[in-house]
């Protein structure tokens, strides 16, 4: 009885028991990477391996939307102020919104808790964004275009490397597979693991990070196609037709709860199709409509955002983002105290060994 429990407990902490993969050393911690949830715990604070990733995204996006603004003629201190002070708040706040939009039923049920647990959704973040660069652009005669160029050429970099957090934390998750590509989430802070608990141990589709290399794909092409940009609008166009095609097809891959309207078409489906409609009309535009530009690329670009008072808003922008969706308390998905007479959403552990 004595060995039979110590093999249970075992089972719980071991994923990867049953594959033909190392249980010790690099091997381990790459394979069983996406059940490092926690990055690190002080007191009732808890820091999710999440934040790091977004924040590292954040700055890669900030960054290389400011070379491209350099590129086409704008002020990069400019447009990093914008950012910081005026875009990140929007972008958060739209993102926020969509999600709890998302979970309107719940919103019902259990108002408190879901206005205070995190989540974020990107299309919500996309929205939030384009509205603060219109209301920007009108404000200072910017032409609209070029903001938007600027982000939609940096933002297939920042989430390519963002939905690397996703794969850690647990969100956006994959369907079930047999195959050898499967990862099994055990880690009762996953948030699979929180809402999905029939999905615990079980061979998932590694979907986050199909959308990492999707998206890094996505950005070498714009950077590929960078000298055939003609006129401003042409290279968020790009995006937003490139965008929602991988965003479907990474659908087929996905299980995670994104709002089913009819059938088997969800709300991204729908914000795919006048994404792409709407790229199809920007790309189509007249230079005799929109002012022409030629993109110039020079490596001094890059070497400018290292100084002082440009990084110190790659700093501010990756600490905002790296607490907003990084910071939680006493639990893992939640922004407040749990109720003390609550009951966790977690897998029963004796349903935490691994299964095909």
């Amino acid at each position: 009885m004595a060995a039979s429990t110590t093999q249970r407990r075992l089972h719980l902490i071991t994923p990867t028991d049953g594959d033909s993969h190392p249980h010790t050393g690099p091997g381990r911690f790459i394979r069983d990477f996406h059940n490092h949830t926690v990055l690190f715990k002080a007191g009732r604070v808890i820091f999710v391996t999440y934040g790091l990733f977004v924040a590292a995204a954040f700055i890669a996006g900030t960054g290389v939307a400011a070379v491209y603004s350099q590129m086409i003629g704008l002020d990069p201190i400019q447009l990093l102020g914008f950012s910081s002070l005026i875009l990140l708040p929007a972008v958060l706040i739209g993102a926020r919104l969509f999600s709890i939009l998302l979970e309107w039923r719940e919103l019902f049920v259990r108002p408190i808790q879901t206005l205070l647990k995190p989540g974020y959704m990107l299309h919500g973040g996309v929205g939030g964004g384009a509205l603060a660069i219109a209301i920007y652009a009108y404000a200072t005669g910017t032409p609209v275009l070029a903001l938007t160029d600027a982000w939609a050429f940096a933002l297939p970099l920042g989430e390519s490397i963002a939905r690397i957090g996703c794969h850690v934390y647990g969100c956006c998750w994959g369907k079930p597979t047999t195959g050898s590509l499967g990862i099994r989430y055990t880690n009762p802070d996953a948030k699979v693991v929180r809402c999905a608990p029939h999905l615990t141990g079980r061979r998932l589709y590694p979907a986050q990070l199909f959308g990492t290399g999707a998206y890094l794909g996505q950005f070498g092409i714009q950077l590929a196609l960078l000298g055939l940009i003609s006129h401003q609008g042409m290279m968020t166009g790009l995006y937003l037709v490139l965008h929602p095609i991988i965003r479907v097809l990474l659908e087929r891959f996905r299980s995670d709860d994104r709002g089913k309207l009819f059938g088997p078409i969800t709300h991204t489906n729908l914000y795919s199709l006048v994404q792409f409609a709407i790229g199809l009309i920007l790309i189509g535009l007249s230079p005799n409509v929109a002012p022409s530009i030629v993109a110039v690329f020079d490596w001094a670009m890059v070497a400018h955002l290292i100084e002082p008072h440009l990084a110190v808003f790659l700093a501010f922008n990756a600490l905002v983002v790296g607490l907003a969706f990084g910071l939680h308390i006493d639990t893992v998905g939640s922004w407040i105290a749990p109720h003390r007479h609550s009951t966790p959403l977690v897998a029963n552990p004796s349903t935490l060994r691994p299964v095909a």
